[in-house]
This record gives structure tokens, sequence and C-alpha cells, in this order.
């Protein structure tokens, strides 16, 4: 199931993973 992923952890620190898919889903809905 997909979720939308969060842009900060609770820590406040980024995972490099997350802005992967971050970035996927960015050039999916742009494109």
């Amino acid at each position: 199931v997909w979720v939308p992923i969060p842009h900060r952890n609770p820590d406040g620190n980024p995972k490099p993973w997350r802005q992967a898919l971050r970035c996927g889903l960015l050039r999916f809905t742009r494109s």
C-alpha cells in the first residue's frame, strides 16, 4: 500500500531513500 512519505523524519533528519522516492514522485506527478 502506497503511503505519503513525509519530507523529514520525526527527528528532523531526511533519509536518502525517502528523498529518492520523493524525487521520483515529483517526476511522476510533473510528467
